[in-house]
């Protein structure tokens, strides 16, 4: 029979502070979850004060950091107070503690990979995702587009299939970008990472209010265009894919199209018009 859980607003207060200082002196949340052998999700449960560990996890993770259970939990200036101590006389004991700016990203990293799971499991799949071309030509990119749960966060995996006007090839160019998914304020965002290049990062964000049988979402794009030079912003619609779509059959599908062909669907062409009408929204107006 499994340790009941321990009681952390009564006991150990402070132990969720105490979690997210002791892991600043690691790589990342997830290499300590390596070491200790606990699930990464579960694990970010207890940083964050959601969930408390068990007596076993506890000792598992006190033994970890080279602590008592009771050192552990300390008062969160109690514990910092020991380690500075202990790093007067050890200095393997206590390694020099990053910045506190490097640890408090980590932290956001943290909260934002572990948020909205329920919300981000609704979004779990394959999409072909669309929006016109960066170099002015008035050509659509129909691209491939998916989401899915590692058990420790959603990650997403986009690939275009790019012909460039300016080599006259009807040669594909393959662009690839590993991004990681956030649900926050009824609102999907996405930061992507150019995977070959290494020179570029897109962002993207999608609201996501639930409708029976939704097949589009649409939102902006921001990323940096190599045809101008400049950063560049533009709208974006995904399409839902059914779940047994095979990869290679989307990629397939994939390319750079002329919008008065009938390739992709008119719905699609009005969702990603750039235009910026009076009355639009794609841009704040500026203060009267």
């Amino acid at each position: 029979m499994s340790a009941p859980p321990i009681d952390q607003r009564a006991f150990a207060p402070d132990l969720p502070r105490n979690l997210r200082y002791l892991c600043g002196y690691y790589t990342s949340v997830s290499d300590v979850c390596r070491k200790i052998g606990i699930n990464r999700h579960q694990f970010s449960k207890y940083t964050s004060g959601s969930s408390t560990p068990s007596l076993h996890n506890t000792n598992r993770i006190a033994d970890f950091f080279g602590l008592d259970v009771e050192e552990l939990c300390l008062p969160h200036e109690d514990l910092r107070r020991l380690f500075r101590k202990r790093s007067d006389h050890d200095v393997e004991a206590a390694p020099r503690r990053p910045s506190v700016a490097k640890s408090d990203v980590h932290d956001l990293v943290d909260r934002l990979s572990g948020a909205n799971r329920d919300v981000l499991k609704r979004y779990a799949g394959v999409y072909f995702r669309y929006n016109f071309a960066f170099d002015h030509s008035g050509r659509v990119i129909r691209s491939f587009f998916q989401i899915f749960d590692t058990g420790d966060m959603f990650i997403t995996r986009h690939i275009e299939r790019i012909q460039h006007r300016s080599n006259g090839s009807k040669k594909l160019t393959t662009l690839k970008y590993d991004g990681v998914i956030t649900a926050m304020s009824n609102c999907l965002f996405v930061v992507e990472y150019d995977r070959l290049m290494k020179n570029c990062l897109a962002h993207a964000a999608f609201p996501c209010i639930p409708r029976p049988s939704q097949r589009f979402l649409t939102g902006v794009q921001s990323s940096f265009a190599t045809s101008t030079g400049r950063p560049t912003a533009s709208r974006v619609v995904l399409e839902r894919l059914a779940s047994s779509t095979r990869v290679m059959d989307a990629l397939r599908n994939c390319g750079t199209f002329d919008r008065h062909q009938d390739r992709i669907d008119a719905d699609v062409i009005r969702m990603i018009d750039n235009r910026v009408d009076a009355d639009g929204d794609l841009l704040a107006p500026a203060t009267v």
